[in-house]
């Protein structure tokens, strides 16, 4: 059976209960001025319609031809016993105007079928999901009530045609401060911001967020939601989360703030220091295992570390084993025979226009190419056979957790204490890319010339600014926090990446990435620009009265982007930037915005740095058959082995 010939069933099975309850439901009449309203009429509240003409009609007619349903509300004696209307508001609205006007008297005999509480809801519920859709407040008390009548959430999605995970978020709804929740029925607020508050149970912090909020745009619902998990990590944005497992962290006691009004029920961390406990423990059985395999140090990073903090490790020197006669001998001979087939090559091509037999020479071209290609692989697997691993007892590994919450490892690595003292000793020393290390403290020869810093912090610059525009509340916080050092901390002179004279960076970011325009960063910069250039009053500059006009939120909303796009990165050399502060609150994720293509990156470093970021990202067997190819070559094949794999240059940011 379908889910779809489920449902259906289901409502049918449910219509059918109804159609019984009628149909077994005691038929009397019952005094006018008994009759009152009642909370089980899922529309008690809602306006009537058509009064005046109904009851022209029920006085034409000669009375009241369809049963009222109602149900009995005792009270402390008989005679104060009454009848809740819970379908036929309309004709009972129609027979007190008849009433008022002297058409009839209030002991008129309204004829009803008499139901249980329980059962007149039912009814009411059924009868109003023919029609047009509740009101959310209406519908909200509703389902709570059924649930209160110990109605099951199956039961009440099939009764509404909605589906279980509606019912379940209007009932969490129905458990938020009844000062709040009673805003929606007069519609001074919305679904949304409810859904924000639902994240917290505490009715005194619902009350207080809502009600004590001074501005406007503090009750947007991003912003009610970033203030009640302003100490909490969202999980979608947390690699500790993924590396644990949330169900790991929660049966180790850590608790979630669930939303069950978000993308596939996401939630925030509410013990960071647990999950980081965790994180450690797990790294920790890799780390022994380590350890037990000989190494004469190994440490646990859950964060990983940063660029300055791995200039501190030396790299193991590289060994290599000396050849064998025979492997020399079978050394030569390749290559002699390689030598062979690249003159065949070469004389092939210089021949082709002489050759009349096009399949011919295609076969034969091929088969050069394929002997070519198998020496070569010969040659660089004999070449590579010769790498010994480090020795493990001089040296240690780093275990962490990278951006996308997997485990990994540098290995063969000096400690620092073991790096400055073979530097004392007047040793060589390298770091994990090659590059010379004079002390550990002194900053490491720069990989990438001052053009390509530029390049990338450029790129690095347009995501932060795309990231703010689309978070302008934190835009807003980085503003004020520009605004409290320039006012408190009068000590301070160092270059801060917000600039205040909010100067745009439209003109300068291309220059230095001529790759940068078609970017998702820069399109989304555009596209904010474009939105805010519409709204914008002719001659808008020689005026202020229509922004002092404005209202308070768009004033805030245009000052957050304002400030997004004043953001400037732009370095001249490698190390830490004005724009780690801001990365780090937008919690920027490089990958989403760049990727190493020969474009962007590949086509402007040297063939040497090809090799070290191959090795780097998936090991150093699969940089080695990048040093026999030309340069074009090795980034074309570079391109193809970082596709998907989320390496990036430690200029733009902590691999997250």
């Amino acid at each position: 059976m379908t889910t779809q010939t489920l449902a259906a069933s289901s409502s049918e099975s449910t219509h059918a209960a109804v159609a019984e309850l009628l149909a077994s439901a005691k038929v009397t009449t019952v005094p006018f001025r008994l009759l009152v309203d009642t909370e089980a009429n899922v529309n008690h509240n809602a306006p009537l319609m058509n009064i005046p003409e109904l009851a022209n009609n029920i006085n034409l007619t000669g009375g009241v031809h369809q049963n009222l349903v109602v149900h009995l509300i005792k009270g402390k004696t008989k005679a104060e016993d009454r009848y809740g209307v819970a379908a036929g508001r309309r004709r009972q609205a129609a027979l007190a105007r008849l009433v008022a006007q002297g058409e009839i008297t209030a002991d008129y005999p309204v004829p009803v079928k008499l139901v249980s509480r329980q059962a007149a809801l039912l009814i009411s519920l059924s009868e109003n999901a023919q029609r047009e859709p509740m009101h959310p407040f209406r519908e909200i008390k509703a389902f709570a009530d059924l649930v209160q009548e110990g109605r099951s959430i199956e039961f009440i999605a099939s009764v509404f045609g909605v589906s279980e995970l509606t019912v379940r978020r209007r009932l969490k709804l129905a458990s938020l401060s009844p000062k709040v929740l009673a805003l929606l029925e007069t519609d001074d607020i919305t679904l949304e911001q409810l859904h924000a508050l639902a994240l917290t149970e505490d009715h005194a912090l619902q009350e207080r967020l809502w009600f004590d909020a001074q501005q406007t745009w503090l009750r947007e619902p991003s912003r009610l939601r970033e203030a009640i998990t302003q100490s909490e990590t969202e999980i979608s944005r947390c690699a500790l989360a993924r590396f644990v497992g949330v169900e790991a962290y929660e049966a180790a006691g850590g608790t979630i703030r669930r939303d069950l009004f978000a993308e596939a029920h996401e939630g925030y961390i509410t013990n960071i220091e647990l999950l980081q406990t965790l994180a450690a423990d797990k790294l920790q059985q890799q780390a022994d295992a380590l350890q037990a395999e000989g190494w004469k140090w190994v440490e646990v990073m859950p964060s990983g570390l940063d660029y300055s903090q791995r200039q501190r490790y030396g790299q193991l020197p590289r060994v290599l084993r000396e050849l064998s006669a025979e492997e020399v001998a079978q050394q030569a001979a390749w290559q002699a025979q390689l030598d062979a087939v690249n003159t065949r090559i070469d004389e092939l091509e210089n021949n082709e226009d002489e050759c009349e037999d096009d399949a011919a020479f295609e076969a034969a071209c091929d088969q050069a190419y394929g002997e070519q290609e198998q020496l070569e692989d010969a040659l660089n697997a004999l070449e590579a056979s010769r790498v010994l691993g480090p020795d493990k007892a001089q040296g240690g590994v780093i275990v962490y957790v990278d951006w996308r919450g997997d485990m990994q490892m540098l290995a063969g690595l000096m400690s620092p204490e073991d790096t400055t003292a073979r530097l004392q000793q007047g040793q060589a020393v390298r770091n994990e890319s090659g590059n010379p290390i004079t002390s550990v403290q002194d900053k490491a020869k720069p990989i990438h010339s001052e053009k390509m810093v530029r390049r990338l912090s450029a790129h690095r610059t347009a995501a932060v600014q795309a990231e703010l525009i689309a978070r302008p509340a934190i835009a807003l916080a980085v503003l004020a926090h520009r605004l409290l050092c320039s006012a408190f901390a009068t000590g301070y002179h160092g270059e801060r990446a917000v600039k205040i004279s909010a100067d745009s960076t439209e003109y300068e970011l291309p220059r230095q990435a001529d790759d940068l325009q078609p970017g998702k960063a820069w399109q989304a910069r555009e596209a904010a620009h474009r939105a805010w250039q519409a709204k914008l009053p002719a001659n808008f500059q020689h005026s202020l009265d229509w922004l002092v006009a404005w209202p308070q939120e768009d004033l805030l909303a245009l000052l957050a982007y304002l400030t997004a796009i004043s953001v400037n990165g732009i370095q001249t050399q490698e190390g830490d930037s004005p724009l780690d502060l801001l990365a780090e609150a937008v919690q920027l994720d490089m990958t989403q915005y760049w990727q190493p293509t020969r474009e962007s990156y590949l086509d402007h470093v040297s063939k040497q740095r090809l090799q070290e970021v191959v090795a780097q990202a998936i090991s150093a067997e699969a940089a080695l058959p990048l040093a026999s190819m030309k340069k074009g070559e090795a980034a074309a094949a570079a391109e193809a082995l970082l596709a998907g794999k989320g390496w990036l240059p430690t200029l733009l940011g902590r691999q997250r």
